[in-house]
């Protein structure tokens, strides 16, 4: 009973000494993307430009058409054989479709019914002797020659509408990298405020130390006034350092909750962080940072888009000959079922064939001309993003390889100072050194604990901003 209660203590402990709400450098980059509210509007933009193509897309669907009417014609007669009333009954359906070749196929399927009225007997009684129920069934296909073929017009607006939303989804992804950047700086920053918190709290200890030596040996008259005052002056020294730390860690972290878009900023760590090996070199890297960057993308459909709107513009700008056959059938019989099925029989055929032809748009030429530019615009852009990529990853490598190099040295002499802080100490204990020789030391001690709290996180900014470049985070 004793070891569970033990047990249960040491886990509450546990968790109550462990930070609350922590979260790592990737963590912090990856919540502020996801807070950024331009990100959010980007992305209701590429959703609209998606639906614009598949507005584009429904040009291929199946289209159908009915239409149904009666129709009371009395026309001006001169002759007794002429109708002086007539009555027409229509019912007429189409369907057409445009296939992805270009070519449009078409069918048509009508029922008509004519009642005619005479004035003269004679008349009349012929006219009871003709049907009245006509039915023609018609099928049409529409192929273009020269322009028209693979419908370059709406696959260049398909892919000018799947352009702008994979651009709108960029611009999503660059607001959200923005975002992430600058919780990373601000995050950065309070680890570094938090540090110097740190040093400074060590130093206010090693202060009232040093102060409270200097009282003894004043007591036993074996310091000076100047010694003593020089102790406080170290003490007060330290207290605001401290307490300036203490108000930027304050002021950086109010800054971290509003680029995370919460109440209060999480405690930071630096966490795991993107590994970057010792011995990387430029080229793999880069064939990395093409994979994951996300400008990529948006300057690769921007090509392929200018491409389409090429091969449109120069179909525009020729002739148009279009082929056109048909093939049907008409029946015309005293009832409509009788007339219907005539129609769609082989007993009276119908077929056809002819070509149209329509003179090419006059401002195509401007059009292909400004296309070409695009196109080029487009290509010289995504060459002028690799090459600033490719710049981008080689000072960044070089940075972190610095970096790493200026840490061991650093980190070298911070445990010289401290190793000599220490001796001096040792030295003014036993009274074979002075106060301002100990003061000296202290000093040191502290800035070089500082340089390699700087050199750590220079290299873990080095690092991150390497891994920002790669597309790794966020």
């Amino acid at each position: 009973m004793n070891a569970r209660l033990i047990c249960l203590v040491l886990v509450a402990a546990c968790i109550w000494s462990s930070p609350a709400h922590a979260l790592d450098l990737v963590g912090i980059m990856r919540r502020a993307a996801q807070a950024d509210h331009d990100a959010r509007a980007a992305e209701a933009a590429a959703r609209a430009a998606l639906h614009e193509a598949r507005a584009v897309d429904a040009a291929f669907d199946m289209r159908a058409r009915a239409e149904a009417g009666l129709r009371d014609d009395r026309p001006p007669v001169l002759s007794s054989f002429q109708a002086v009333r007539r009555q027409t009954w229509q019912t007429r359906g189409n369907l057409d479709r445009l296939l992805p070749s270009g070519d449009r196929l078409s069918a048509e399927l009508s029922l008509s019914r004519l009642d005619q009225r005479f004035d003269s007997p004679f008349a009349a009684q012929l006219a009871t002797l003709n049907p009245a129920w006509q039915a023609q069934a018609r099928i049409r296909l529409t192929s273009p020659l020269l322009a028209g073929r693979g419908s370059e017009d709406l696959v260049s607006r398909r892919l000018g509408a799947v352009a702008r939303a994979e651009q709108a989804r960029v611009q999503a992804a660059l607001a959200r990298r923005r975002a992430a950047l600058q919780a990373l700086s601000a995050a950065l920053q309070c680890l570094e405020d938090k540090a110097r918190a740190k040093l400074a709290r060590d130093g206010l200890a090693r202060a009232k130390k040093l102060l409270g030596y200097q009282r003894m040996q004043r007591r036993l008259g074996l310091a000076d006034e100047a010694d003593l005052a020089a102790a406080r002056a170290l003490v007060a020294a330290r207290q605001a350092d401290l307490a300036r730390a203490e108000s930027a860690l304050q002021m950086d972290r109010t800054r971290l909750a509003t680029l995370l878009d919460r109440p209060e900023a999480p405690e930071v760590e630096v966490g795991e962080l993107p590994e970057i090996p010792d011995d990387a070199t430029p080229d793999p890297l880069f064939d990395e940072a093409r994979r994951h960057r996300p400008e990529l993308r948006g300057l690769e459909a921007s090509i392929r888009a200018a491409q389409a709107g090429m091969r449109a513009a120069r179909d525009a700008a020729r002739m148009h000959f279009d082929l056109v056959v048909e093939a049907g059938g008409q029946g015309l019989a005293g009832t409509g079922a009788r007339a219907l099925g005539d129609a769609l029989s082989s007993r009276h055929p119908v077929f056809g064939l002819s070509i149209l032809w329509r003179q090419a748009d006059p401002a195509a030429r401007a059009r292909l001309a400004a296309q070409a530019a695009r196109l080029e615009e487009a290509r010289a852009r995504k060459a002028a993003f690799l090459e600033a990529l490719r710049d981008e990853i080689r000072e960044g490598l070089v940075r972190v390889q610095a970096a790493r190099a200026q840490l061991a040295a650093i980190r070298a002499e911070a445990e010289a100072k401290r190793r000599r802080y220490e001796a001096e100490l040792t030295r003014y204990r036993q009274g074979r050194s002075r106060f301002p020789e100990l003061l000296s030391a202290e000093g040191e001690l502290s800035q070089a604990q500082h340089a390699r709290i700087l050199a750590h996180l220079a290299l873990v900014r080095a690092r991150m901003l390497l891994a920002f470049s790669l597309g790794k985070v966020p």
